[in-house]
């Protein structure tokens, strides 16, 4: 599974498909025996939430993938994901999503990324938030080795050794945007074929709470499942995957495989457009699988999260402050009204500065947490706002960093 700029890549950081097809394989042989071994009929979930459902046969899978990967049989990657999560196998318990009966769930694994010579406080302030609001299971993305450190600090300060891995991911690349596409993505073939279902967080959130059982609520339905839930704008209805869950499910793996091989082979295209259209929401776009929506074994079902009062935008918030506070998980900065990246960092930063630990005493942490609802409470009585009547259409073109390579005709030679 190669990346746009392959070429450039050397491969030692893509997942390729023969080393996915080979722990599918493993993963299918261990079912199969644990089928055998407790003679029971399980209902026909698939591979990889039957992987998921079974604690036994995940944990085996994780080793077994752990002992090929110090074998050289598969890449050093999948070796780093399964040692890391072999060591929280008790992260793995903690299962906060929906009953599902006589089943042993794992907890999701969230990812977030950060790039651009970002400031120590706000990488820490991140991370140290998703740690205080519970989120069991963190993976940390960056292509700097200066941001990697600032996660790696973290980890040893918090002993969160088993709930956060810092990745540095392969550079250099080809194209303009083509490391944010690659970090953002690469990484979930590994984790849903080894049983877990991911999500995605922006690095421009600021965390009321942890949405993993909210997450996994929306998208375990057992009225209306979903293979992915991602949101869309508080005024706009295309998507944005700045918050997105992907279970695992067969065919949640075979849709992202798709998406990436979009992305790799349009490469005109924007993330969020692709992943709006590969989805069939709103938008339509060339290069895409011709089946995609008539096969069903690559037809992955969404749902979309409601921006309006769940993942709130800078654009607004729709909720009364006195009954609907609690349904606010987190503020994602980013707004469909123009905002300069200054003033949406300068925003960010004040928030975790004003919500941040303090190092007074704080029995039981009482303090803290009257502190954090203050500024959760600030932030959306500034956003409060009514529904709107209805929501534009939207698009985000060509990426502004690819934009102006094409004005100069540069772009086609790193095609070339």
């Amino acid at each position: 599974l190669t990346w746009r700029s392959h070429r450039l890549y050397g491969g030692g950081a893509d997942v390729p498909l023969n080393e996915v097809r080979r722990v599918l394989l493993w993963g299918a042989t261990l079912m199969q025996k644990h089928h055998q071994a407790h003679r029971v009929d399980h209902p026909k979930l698939g591979l990889l939430q039957s992987v998921h459902h079974r604690r036994d046969v995940r944990t085996e899978l994780w080793g077994a993938v752990g002992r090929a990967s110090e074998d050289g049989v598969l890449g050093e990657l999948w070796g780093l994901i399964a040692r890391w999560l072999i060591a929280g196998l008790s992260m793995d318990q903690m299962w906060p999503g929906p009953v599902i009966p006589g089943a042993s769930p794992s907890s999701p694994v969230f990812f977030t990324m950060a790039f651009g010579g970002l400031p120590e406080y706000w990488v820490r302030s991140f991370l140290t938030r998703a740690l205080d609001v519970g989120i069991t299971r963190l993976i940390f993305i960056s292509p700097e080795v200066e941001l990697l450190r600032y996660c790696e600090d973290v980890v040893r300060e918090e002993k969160a050794e088993a709930k956060m891995l810092c990745v540095r991911v392969m550079v250099p690349f080809g194209r303009p945007y083509d490391f944010n596409n690659k970090a953002k993505f690469y990484l979930f073939p590994i984790l849903l074929s080894l049983g877990l279902d991911v999500a995605w967080l922006d690095f421009d959130i600021f965390v009321f709470k942890n949405p993993a059982s909210r997450l996994l609520a929306q998208a375990y339905d057992t009225a209306n499942p979903k293979d992915v839930v991602v949101t869309d704008h508080f005024d706009e209805y295309c998507l944005n995957h700045g918050v997105f869950l992907v279970r695992a499910t067969d065919r949640a793996l075979l849709w992202l495989i798709e998406y990436i091989r979009w992305m790799h082979w349009y490469p005109y295209g924007h993330d969020q457009n692709g992943w709006d259209a590969l989805l069939g929401h709103s938008i339509h776009e060339p290069q895409m699988t011709k089946d995609l929506f008539t096969n069903p074994n690559i037809s992955a079902s969404h749902g979309v999260l409601s921006t309006e009062l769940e993942y709130v935008t800078l654009t607004g918030w729709a909720g009364d402050l006195t009954l609907q506070r609690q349904r606010a998980l987190l503020l994602h900065y980013t707004t469909t009204h123009g905002i300069s990246g200054y003033q949406k960092h300068a925003q960010l930063l004040q928030a975790f500065k004003a919500a941040g630990r303090q190092k007074q005493n704080d029995t039981g942490g009482l303090l803290q947490k009257r502190r954090v609802d203050m500024v959760i409470w600030k932030l959306l009585h500034r956003l409060q706002m009514g529904l709107p009547k209805f929501k534009r259409p939207c698009y985000e073109g060509i990426h502004s960093a690819i934009a102006d390579l094409l004005r100069t005709g540069l772009y086609e030679e790193l095609l070339a």
